[in-house]
Parts: structure tokens; sequence; C-alpha cells
């Protein structure tokens, strides 16, 4: 409004605002007629369109446009991921998942090694005797000892070869390495909260599957997914006419539905990255993805041919050199909106649901022991009645081989008769 105040006093003219019927910016029909904004200038049913009109090559030939006293980018609006959706990951996000695998791998190949060094190294005497005692020799031990090295808590025993304590001198200077690097990220994780986003273009939009998305029907938008060849904006454009069948609204030219719709989740809006930081200004569970679809400029539009066309751009380019379009977004823009509080500095305290995680590992852990203690029982169990057998064997081979003593007995006193 204050641009078009000023433009009056300037250029001394009287206005009425009206809207088109249609309520859309103005798109080209299949007959080759306009619609919206467009189609409204286009018909003479008014002078002049002050509005964040877009230019675009069709609409030039269409109507006039002074020079451009906005420019503006595309951008996708969506609601904010739960930030509390994924706060079970939080002892597995500060390493990648390739990290940890290389650790399971690396945890196993030099439990191994240490296996090997320790059990065939001759730096020990007395082989038979100490395979009796637990120790690095036995794969298990070593196994459990590099697992808490990795926890920084080492193990009973100890190595005692030269091969085997190079071996974990180097394991030592991993586990601290890596034991560094993880509290380090974990304690960054805990204390800095970031949104990740779903995607981060048109293209991992479409490829997402669990979004729908739509646009201001009759903006520029529109006609660049409808016309365009590149398979993401195809594929774009086909999910839109697909969704409008069950949600009119998907295609609806009015903005604030559109914001509606992303409000409700699963919802992606492309529209002006203007429009959406003003919403976001108010609305702290909505935020935006930058797309460089297309760069806006924003221009008055006059009939095609108009004589006013050049006197309209002058005035814009005095309007430019006196640093009125500055004073007026300074003016308008908000200074800080409700979400100003997300750049808080103060700390906040560790709730809960920041750690539920934990809570969860000992659980595994409980369940774990759990199915071990019935491992062992029924190994104890098999090895009392193994071991209960053996006995039985044995005695009935005692009790056999004092039948042929006896026998043989019997037979000797026969035979001195």
């Amino acid at each position: 409004m204050d641009l078009l105040q000023h433009l009056a006093l300037a250029l001394n003219f009287t206005y009425e605002i009206t809207r088109p019927p249609d309520g859309k910016w103005g798109s080209q029909m299949e007959n080759g007629s306009w619609n919206g904004l467009i189609g409204h200038l286009e018909r003479r049913d008014v002078d002049l369109v002050a509005a964040p009109l877009t230019m675009t090559i069709q609409r030039e030939n269409a109507v006039d446009f002074a020079i451009p006293y906005y420019y503006d980018s595309a951008a996708i609006l969506l609601k904010k991921p739960d930030p509390n959706a994924k706060k079970w990951r939080t002892l597995i996000d500060p390493l990648s998942e390739y990290v940890f695998l290389c650790i399971f791998l690396f945890i196993t190949v030099t439990s191994l090694f240490l296996f090997v060094f320790e059990k065939y190294t001759p730096y020990y005497r007395r082989m038979e005797e100490r395979d009796k005692v637990r120790g690095l020799h036995h794969f298990s031990d070593s196994l459990w000892y590099m697992y808490g090295a990795l926890l920084t808590q080492g193990g009973e025993h100890l190595a005692g070869s030269s091969s085997g304590r190079t071996l974990l001198s180097s394991w030592w200077i991993f586990c601290i390495i890596m034991m560094a690097t993880y509290s380090g990220n974990l304690v960054a994780f805990l204390t800095v909260t970031k949104d990740k986003l779903p995607f981060s273009d048109i293209a991992g939009l479409v490829e997402l599957g669990s979004y729908k998305w739509g646009t201001q029907e009759g903006t520029v938008f529109e006609t660049i997914f409808k016309a365009s060849t590149r398979p993401d904006y195809v594929k774009f454009w086909k999910g839109v006419v697909a969704n409008n069948k069950t949600n009119p609204n998907i295609l609806s030219a009015d903005g604030d539905v559109q914001v509606r719709l992303a409000m409700e989740g699963d919802y992606a809006y492309v529209g002006d990255k203007t429009h959406f930081e003003l919403t976001m200004a108010t609305n702290c569970h909505l935020t935006m993805v930058l797309s460089d679809i297309v760069s806006m400029q924003y221009a008055i539009a006059l009939p095609n041919n108009s004589p006013f066309t050049k006197i309209f751009s002058d005035e814009m380019t005095a309007m430019f050199g006196n640093g009125l379009f500055q004073m007026w977004k300074l003016k308008h823009w908000p200074k800080h909106g409700m979400c100003h509080n997300d750049a808080r500095q103060e700390s906040t305290p560790i709730t809960l649901i920041d750690i539920h995680s934990s809570f969860y590992v000992v659980a595994l852990g409980i369940f774990v022991a759990f199915i071990f203690l019935i491992c062992e029982c029924f190994k104890w169990k098999f090895y009392i009645n193994h071991r209960r057998r053996l006995l039985q064997d044995q005695a009935k081979q005692t009790e056999h081989d004092i039948e042929l003593v006896q026998t043989k007995s019997d037979l000797e006193d026969s035979m001195l008769y």
C-alpha cells in the first residue's frame, strides 16, 4: 500500500482497489486467454496491477511491466519435524552407522589377533598348565577385554608378551580417540538442537513419498511445473494433479489455505520466500527449504503498449535512489517475531526425553543378560546330565570289571581242585 500511495501522490492519480473474480494471480489457459490478475488487466477491466506479481516471458507477451521493485526466490514451506521424535537416537547420532560398523569389525578382528598372539607366542612356558586358567589366550577373554577398553575400563587379564602389549597399546590409543570424539559430539547433540529437515529440494521431496505437496493455482509456479520437462518437476506436477483429485485445496489460489495445509503436517507448499518469512515470524511450527526453482522479480503491470510504462519505471528508479523501498522494508518487516526465543543464549536443563535412550540401553542389557542366564542354565543342566551319565557309565564299567575279576578268581579256584 505504501508503494501505491506514493505512486498516486507522485504521479497525481487516484485509484480504487479491486480483486480478480477468480482470485488468481494469472496463468495462461488452453484457449490462450489469461485468468487472474493478468486476465483482468489484459481485458482492460483495470488500469494497472500493483501487487507482488512475478515477471515472466509469457506474461510480458500479454501485459507490460515497469522495472522490478523487489527480487525474491522460491522456497518450500513445511511443518517443523517433531524434535522429540528421534530423541531415541541420541546415543547413536554422534557417530554415523558406518563408523559404528567399523568399530564392531575392529573389535572382532583385534580380539582375534590378540588371542592368536597370546595363544601361540613362545613367551609363555608350560603351555599345558596355562590352558587350564583364564586369560587372553582364550578368545572370549580377549573379546571382553577389547570391549572393556573401548569403554575405557579394560579387563581383568593383561598381556605379558611384547606382541600382545604392542597390540593393546595401539588399541588403547584408538579407544581414547574414539571416546573423546564420541563424548564431544554427544555433548553437542544434547546442548544444541538442530532441526534436520526430511528433504532439501524438489527432487528429495518427490522421492520421499511420505509428503503431499502443492502450490497456488494461477501462479508462476504452476506455469513452471506444468511446462517443465525436468524429471523431478514432472513428478512434482503429476503428484499435484493426483492429490488435487482427493483434496481440491492442493491447488487452492488462497495462500492462507496452503499455509494451513502445511500446518497440519506432511505437506509441502511451494511459494515465494518472502511470504514464508513473514508467515514464520508469527508461526514457530513452520520452517522452509530454499529452492532454485525460479528467481522472481516483482513489478507493477500495465496494459500492453501502455504509454505510462516508462513513466512508472522512471518513478521506480527515483524511489530506489531515495531509499524508499529499504525504509518501507524496515518499517513493515518484523523485528523479532514470536519465534525469536529459538536463538536464546541461556542454557537449558537436560530433560528425561533427551537421555531416555540410555535407559533403553540398560533395558536391552537386562534382556540380553536374561537370555544369557537361560543359556547358561541350559548349558549347566546339559553339563550335569552329561557328567551324571559319565559317572553312571564309569560305575557300570567298574561293576563289570569287578564281575570279571570275580569270575576269573572263581575259575582259578576251580582249576586248583
